[in-house]
């Protein structure tokens, strides 16, 4: 039992880690993407873009599962995923799959 709780939160670690890594990745790609107009017109309307943007939308809503409260338009406080945290953890996993594939 202990090996696998273990294991269990190493798992979670790991998912977390990645989900961190997906996110630093996707916040830098939109910013170099809102310096040039021509491709961010691309990222909102081209087919080629659906895969990032749909990846984005899901990101969109994990955040939103983790959010707490909003002070101001960009002060937000988010709840701490924990390795043991199942439910949010499947979902961000889930997330995390459709990054690789995007």
């Amino acid at each position: 039992p202990i090996n696998q709780q273990n294991e269990e939160a190493t798992e979670g670690q790991r998912i977390l880690f990645d989900f961190f890594g997906n996110l630093d990745f996707l916040l830098a790609l939109v910013e170099e993407v809102a310096i040039d107009t021509a491709t961010r017109g691309a990222l909102k309307e081209d087919t080629t873009f659906r895969g990032l943007r749909d990846v984005i939308k899901k990101c969109n809503k994990v955040l939103e599962l983790m959010l707490v409260r909003r002070e101001r338009k960009y002060t937000l406080m988010f709840r701490i995923v924990g390795p043991k945290d199942v439910k949010m953890l499947k979902k961000i996993s889930h997330w995390n799959v459709r990054v690789e594939k995007a």
